[in-house]
């Protein structure tokens, strides 16, 4: 389990302050208590950080590589492309076996970087070759665009607000409102659905203005302009549940009768 925050902004009004990264990637420590990072970039060439920037908070829990070499946020060779992961990819040593014939070269043995050379390799197409559970945002300046995604059945949380020139997103709630202008109003739907279901189904979240991304859904924000929320596996695209529901009521009753 790991944390991650971050956000976007085209206007020095909407500017977020390294001391409230800070604040917000800290806000989750115990998510990962073992390392953290921050980093605020520029989000194109010749501009202030202030003018118009990104930033990316990590907070670490180490796991398949214990060393430093997989500290994040991650960039790629030219610093062009940063990602802030939290989860775990299952198969990245095939992915990475993939890469490595395509010609990708890597200088860890982390999942993490496998996750940002399968984004330089695939784009968007990555997701549907990893198997996991993950919650990720990466920033391409070359695009100037910030890509985040969730995994199929949204085992890794993941919460973001859209604001007039920003956009902002974290692992928790509580990181998430320590961002400046960001209010804690609210949501009287989403309070009556927690009453009723003893959960806010997505993509409400108890707090008006800031949204659950769904599971296996990925967002994209461009250059400051378009945003869209896509969809990229549904079950029915593996399983045939029509087939298979016939046989489901028999089957049940065979298990309960075997104390199964």
């Amino acid at each position: 389990m790991c944390g991650i925050c971050g956000a976007v902004w085209t206007s020095a009004k909407k500017a977020v302050e390294p001391a409230i990264l800070d604040r917000a990637t800290d806000a989750m420590q115990r998510r990962g208590p073992d390392a953290r990072g921050v980093v605020r970039e520029p989000i194109e060439p010749g501009i202030s950080v202030e003018e118009k920037g990104v930033a990316f908070g990590h907070r670490r829990l180490a796991i398949i590589d214990l060393s430093d070499a997989g500290r994040q946020p991650f960039a790629n060779d030219d610093r062009s492309i940063w990602l802030t992961f939290n989860g775990e990819i299952y198969n990245y040593v095939e992915i990475r076996s993939e890469l490595k014939r395509r010609g990708r070269k890597f200088r860890t043995e982390t999942d993490v970087e496998v996750l940002l050379r399968a984004y330089e390799e695939f784009g968007v197409d990555c997701l549907p070759k990893l198997n996991g559970m993950f919650a990720f945002a990466i920033w391409d300046s070359r695009k100037k665009r910030l890509f985040i995604a969730r995994d199929r059945i949204g085992k890794k949380p993941l919460f973001y607000r859209v604001e007039a020139d920003r956009l902002l997103f974290a692992s928790e709630l509580k990181a998430l409102t320590l961002f400046p202008d960001v209010p804690k109003e609210l949501d009287l739907t989403a309070f009556r659905q927690y009453l009723t279901y003893q959960y806010v189904p997505y993509p409400r979240t108890i707090y008006r203005g800031i949204a659950k991304l769904p599971p296996a859904s990925f967002l994209i924000w461009q250059d400051g302009k378009d945003l869209t929320v896509e969809r990229y596996w549904k079950a029915e695209d593996v399983a045939n549940f029509d087939e298979k529901r016939k046989y489901l009521p028999g089957d049940v009753e065979r298990a309960l009768a075997n104390g199964a």
